[in-house]
């Protein structure tokens, strides 16, 4: 998602949308965004009515309050969209959302993860929230 005009990639965060019947933790679907998340929330139940809806949107259309939205990470900021891709498939990888159709980042991205966990200090507390 684009960030927001005010706010750039200051408060972004990677979040899941959870199953509530699901077993503990079941996110079927893994995203990243630079703006509040009730915003990309309403925007993914708002897509949800429109033909070509996702698997997630049309999991939302079904059970909506089986499926709410939890920040897995953040706010933080961020310095691009690329940075922000890949901490969503650190995520992605470690759960394995069924929902998710594609890969968050290319396999060319020439940006490594280890670098992600290693650049916030740890005052931060960035790093003891980071996928293991």
């Amino acid at each position: 998602m684009a960030p927001t005009a005010k706010g750039g990639y200051g408060r972004c965060c990677v979040y899941g949308i959870e199953d509530l019947k699901g077993i503990e933790p079941d996110y079927p679907y893994i995203g990243s965004c630079a703006k509040p998340l009730f915003a990309r929330w309403g925007q993914h139940y708002c897509d949800a009515h429109y033909t070509g809806a996702t698997d997630i949107q049309k999991l939302l259309l079904t059970r909506p309050f089986d499926f709410p939205p939890k920040i897995l990470l953040g706010p933080f900021a961020c310095a691009s969209q690329r940075d922000l891709n890949t901490l969503e498939q650190a995520y992605i990888s470690k759960y394995r959302p069924r929902c998710n159709m594609r890969s968050a980042v290319t396999q060319d991205s020439g940006l490594s993860l280890c670098l992600l966990y290693t650049s916030p200090s740890p005052r931060d507390g960035l790093l003891s929230r980071m996928p293991s």
